[in-house]
């Protein structure tokens, strides 16, 4: 178990210096006023954003018999920052007032939770299963108007709430299962915090299904190479005779210091021997095969990826991506990133 707490000053952020001064868009003057009149945005990245995230632990470990063992993990987390980088995405609401942009981090998942596991029964065709579930709570999303009401060309106005006895029949107010929301706020109305919008949630489980084929008995080959060095002739110790002694002094000199196996006449004999001596094989054959099926997402269950924030779209609230293979990020590239997938791998040690 364990926590910790990262603040951060100085975060790298994008605002328009040459926005329209706020005020100045009339209706006798509806394009507004500039700084410099003569362009138009002038997006300046500077080091004026603040981060802060907080984060709590709890993992565990534990072996119930010799055939399995379970880990886990529970992450609980808080993330809020006035920024979510440069580019457009860094965009304050009003280029001149970034005070109202304290909200959640576009990446605060509160809660993470994953387990994996190892069972092995050797009556059950030696056959290990090694499951990895993985869990998280939703992340937020921005909600927008997806009107340019300060003529910043930067689709990030928010909007205001409206009551619960809003018109919705207003061109202006939208009623949505995330609240209800005044597309043009007047002057006072409270503003919807960045990134109030929750996506929804993920979960994924997928299985590995391995088994290991050993070929070659390592103590066997190794005495028989210990006898055959006894019997050979002065010059197959030295790799001059008998089939083996041509490649012996390659392996065998390789593994122990040029003595093991040279003039073994049997098939492998001198790396047989620098194996077993030097106790690196890891099992009691030479070679191992490990064949193995890994299902992600093996119940087929659909992450989907954070909603369309953009109030004026006929897509709001409607997720425009899956979730990714673990139903973290996007997709990825590919639209089924994160559908379920069955892999065959091949893995021979030797």
């Amino acid at each position: 178990m364990g926590a910790y707490a990262i603040r951060i000053l100085h975060v790298i952020r994008t605002r328009d210096i040459n926005a329209p001064l706020p005020g100045t868009i009339t209706s006798a003057n509806p394009g507004g006023i500039r700084p410099n009149p003569a362009i138009g945005e002038v997006n300046q990245i500077e080091s004026t954003g603040r981060f802060h995230q907080e984060q709590m632990f709890i993992g565990f470990n534990s072996r119930l018999n010799p055939q399995f063992s379970l880990s886990g993990n529970y992450v609980l987390s808080k993330t809020t920052n006035d920024t979510d980088g440069q580019g457009a995405a860094g965009l304050p609401r009003n280029s001149y007032d970034v005070s109202d942009e304290w909200g959640r981090g576009g990446f605060d998942i509160r809660h993470r939770f994953s387990i994996f596991g190892t069972y092995n029964n050797p009556k059950l065709w030696k056959l290990v299963f090694s499951p990895f579930i993985v869990a998280s709570s939703a992340p937020p999303f921005n909600i927008v108007t997806g009107i340019d009401s300060n003529l910043d060309r930067a689709l990030t106005d928010r909007p205001s709430f409206a009551g619960a006895n809003a018109n919705c029949a207003s061109p202006f107010i939208k009623c949505t299962r995330f609240g209800n929301f005044n597309l043009v706020p007047a002057a006072g109305e409270g503003i919807v915090p960045r990134n109030f919008g929750h996506a929804t949630g993920s979960f994924t489980a997928n299985l590995r299904i391995s088994r290991t084929f050993g070929f070659v008995n390592l103590r066997k080959a190794a005495a028989s190479g210990q006898g055959n060095k006894a019997a050979a002739p002065a010059d197959a110790k030295r790799g001059a005779g008998g089939p083996g002694g041509a490649r012996g002094p390659m392996i065998g000199g390789s593994a122990v210091g040029g003595g093991g196996g040279e003039g073994s006449k049997g098939p492998g004999g001198g790396q047989m021997v620098g194996m077993g001596g030097g106790g690196a094989a890891a099992t009691e054959k030479k070679y191992n095969l490990t064949v193995s099926l890994f299902f992600q997402n093996i119940l087929n269950n659909v992450n989907l990826g954070a909603p369309d924030g953009n109030l004026s779209s006929p897509l709001f609230g409607q997720p425009r991506s899956l979730g990714g293979s673990f139903g973290f990020g996007g997709g990825g590239g590919s639209p089924n990133a994160g559908n379920r997938r069955v892999y065959l791998n091949l893995r021979l040690n030797f």
